[in-house]
């Protein structure tokens, strides 16, 4: 797959999956309390503004917690049912972190993921995972590393497309990051949309995100702020083997509509498709 140049994007059905990046933790700008819009959001607004019918049709499946398995058996068969023109994908951090990790082994699912949604004449972009700068060292950086490395041979082999971020460093800047010091900030969400959208071929995506830069500035928490509200959560969490996904379902697990002006509220819906059932609900699991 090969990225327009110069041209409209031709995407009319756009689907988002992964893990909390996807589901947007944490940009919160301009959003109610407790919810988040993120860079797969943004990028589909982006997307609409582009095409020749200032619109397309938006589903996200991204739920924190979500790891390569949930991939496999929840978000790629949903993506399947809802049978868009492009899938993006931002997973595996979750995977990577854990005790015992293997990359490789989880490049060979992810792979044949991709391969599902290639079949079925899908375009696929996918994102690799990173850390923070001041993060990468150490045991942890080599997986994060050796998954992109497994990646891009994804990208090669089954014609998707790779965001890959030791390309980018801006992406990687702890400025980026919110107080967790895990997900990103808004500004982080605005220039993954951007750099995703520059890859899929928008006329003038990189200039626009120097312009959008411009006009935005977030604020960074102090460390101790971010020790109790953040880390402190997190360890007790897995003390008691849970997740912060436990219960939490996909905030667009079937198609909204969406213009240069955003999400418009109320807007669910599917395309017609014979045969097919309702969307698939994604379950829970630790």
């Amino acid at each position: 797959m090969r990225a327009p140049v110069n041209r409209p994007p031709r995407w009319r059905r756009v689907v988002a999956l992964g893990d909390s990046y996807t589901e947007g933790m944490s940009d919160t700008e301009g959003m109610p309390p407790g919810e988040f819009l993120g860079w797969a959001d943004r990028l589909a607004t982006i997307l609409a503004a582009a095409s020749p019918e200032r619109e397309i049709r938006y589903a996200n499946l991204g739920v924190r917690s979500r790891r390569v398995r949930d991939l496999t058996t929840e978000q790629v068969p949903a993506a399947l049912a809802l049978d868009p023109d492009l899938v993006v994908i931002f997973m595996g951090a979750n995977d990577l972190v854990k005790r015992g990790a293997r990359p490789r082994d989880l490049v060979v699912e992810y792979d044949a993921d991709v391969g599902r949604l290639r079949d079925a004449g899908i375009d696929v972009l996918m994102i690799a995972p990173y850390l923070p700068q001041e993060a990468g060292a150490g045991f942890l950086a080599r997986r994060f590393d050796d998954f992109a490395d497994g990646l891009r041979d994804v990208a090669r082999g089954r014609g998707a497309l790779l965001v890959e971020v030791r390309r980018f460093p801006d992406l990687s800047n702890r400025d980026n990051f919110a107080d967790d010091r895990v997900h990103y900030r808004s500004s982080g969400h605005r220039r993954l949309a951007f750099r995703c959208a520059e890859l899929l071929g928008v006329p003038d995506a990189a200039h626009l995100a120097g312009l959008d830069d411009d006009l935005h500035e977030d604020p960074i928490t102090p460390m101790l702020l971010w020790f109790f509200q953040d880390a402190i959560p997190w360890a007790w969490r897995r003390v008691r083997g849970r997740t912060a996904g436990l219960d939490k379902l996909a905030k667009h697990t079937g198609y909204v509509r969406v213009t240069a002006a955003g999400l418009e509220p109320g807007s669910g819906e599917r395309p017609p498709r014979a045969g097919d059932g309702d969307t698939a609900r994604l379950e829970t699991n630790n």
